[in-house]
């Protein structure tokens, strides 16, 4: 952080932080503390985590009691090395069936944050997770490993971008980021106007981090690529989220943005999960906060590196919705390497699962696949799962799995207006009703483009 713009707004960063948010401040030391552990502090401080989250769980979450009803969790329990591996594997499945039966029934409302995933193998989910724990401090301390400040200024690729804000709302919320500048861009819908203008924005403000979805990010390098356009002062880092990263995008953004790439994993239900580091290719998990394995389809353990793997993730901070050994439809491998110094934590190579595409026009237009897993959030209650296919540039059919008994109408009504709305017209929508949605080597793509690039 040499940069003296940089510093001043650092300082002002941790002066308000510190000043009205302690409790974050307080846990971002602890953070930092953690990465100087010795292994084997770190294996007992993640061990006690899961132990005090489970016992909790047993006792006071409906869900918790019956599904561990035949497990006694006494002290010589926990003597056993694999009593982890004992608990049964939590399935999305589960969370559906008995969505109201995971909510800690002791705890207030406004210690929770629901949230609704993006429906990447075609159908959304409805959780929770607990507003107490201060998330961002993982973002801090990612950020920290690649010595960039989190007060740097911020181009941000994101779906829904709010344009019809009040004034005095906006003016609120860029006081409390001062002084930080977020630049906004809408990712649902990118054309070539609105990435020119984000262009001459990001030139004018010099952001020193993009970031964002892994689609539009790219739709935004292959529309500079395509103009010959660069920046006079190339952001600090390529911050890509939501899809894995390949390695033809990695070199294009690294030839376009001349910055390198930082490959951050997350999911709706679980944020902060594992990041990249400059020194290494791979992930490092936040082991302090999140526990990760990888298993077989049967649910059986793989402990050595580079097989990959389900992923199995506990938040060990959500004591508000607890997920616990949940299987989040992603797969990884652990890695064989470690960081040559502290923090020990574990590596894994990058996810692998998840699928980002997108339905483009006839004139250009684009519809990132991370916006249009959304299209279908508020109806949850209606639709059980939902794909998107495009086989020509004119036309694009939904098909929709309806919960027993819903009636669709004003669903199909409602999207058909806001996606003819995002592409001016330039497609054909076609819904169909079916029974079931075919899966893609055991995963239902939520969107399936089958024109020729």
């Amino acid at each position: 952080m040499k940069n003296k713009t940089t510093n001043w707004k650092h300082d002002i960063f941790i002066a308000k932080n510190s000043l009205f948010r302690n409790a974050a401040m307080k846990e971002y030391k602890i953070a930092l503390k953690n990465e100087h552990l010795r292994l084997d502090e770190l294996l007992h401080l993640n061990r006690c985590k899961r132990i005090a989250l489970i016992k909790f769980a047993a006792e006071n979450i409906p869900f918790y009691k019956e599904y561990y009803r035949n497990i006694t969790f006494k002290s010589q329990y926990f003597d056993s090395p694999s009593f982890w591996e004992d608990i049964p594997i939590l399935e999305k499945h589960h969370i559906k069936s008995h969505f109201n039966e995971f909510f800690n029934p002791k705890l207030e409302s406004k210690h929770v944050r629901k949230v609704t995933t993006g429906g990447s193998t075609g159908e959304p989910l409805k959780l929770a997770r607990d507003k107490r724990f201060p998330e961002e401090v993982l973002q801090w301390r990612m950020l920290k490993h690649w010595k960039i400040s989190p007060a740097e200024d911020k181009l941000m690729f994101w779906r829904q971008v709010p344009t019809d804000q009040k004034c005095y709302k906006r003016v609120v919320n860029q006081a409390i980021w001062w002084p930080t500048t977020r630049i906004k861009a809408d990712a649902s819908s990118l054309d070539a106007t609105k990435l020119n203008e984000i262009y001459k924005i990001a030139e004018k403000k010099h952001p020193g981090i993009f970031w964002g979805y892994v689609g539009a990010i790219e739709q935004f390098a292959i529309f500079m690529d395509q103009e010959n356009l660069r920046f006079s002062k190339p952001p600090k880092c390529i911050w890509v989220t939501a899809a894995p990263t390949t390695t033809f995008q990695k070199n294009l953004f690294q030839k376009v943005f001349d910055s390198p790439v930082l490959d951050q994993y997350a999911c709706s239900e679980i944020h902060w999960v594992a990041s990249g580091v400059p020194a290494s290719d791979n992930l490092i998990l936040d082991y302090d906060y999140r526990h990760m394995e990888i298993v077989n389809r049967d649910g059986s353990s793989i402990h050595s590196a580079n097989q990959q793997g389900d992923i199995i993730l506990t938040d060990l901070h959500n004591y508000a919705f607890p997920l616990i050994r949940y299987r989040v439809g992603d797969r990884t491998a652990f890695a064989e390497d470690h960081l040559s110094q502290a923090p020990f934590f574990p590596m894994i190579h990058p996810v692998k699962g998840r699928i980002s595409d997108f339905i483009k026009t006839s004139s250009g237009i684009i519809l990132t696949g991370e916006y249009l897993t959304t299209i279908f959030d508020d109806y949850t209650d209606l639709i059980r799962q939902f794909q998107i296919s495009q086989e020509d540039i004119s036309t694009i059919n939904i098909f929709i799995v309806p919960k027993q008994g819903a009636v669709l109408t004003n669903v199909k009504k409602t999207v058909r207006d806001i996606l003819k709305t995002k592409t001016k017209g330039q497609l054909d929508i076609i819904f169909h009703e079916v029974e079931s949605i075919g899966h893609d080597r055991g995963k239902i793509r939520f969107i399936i483009n089958k024109l020729k690039s």
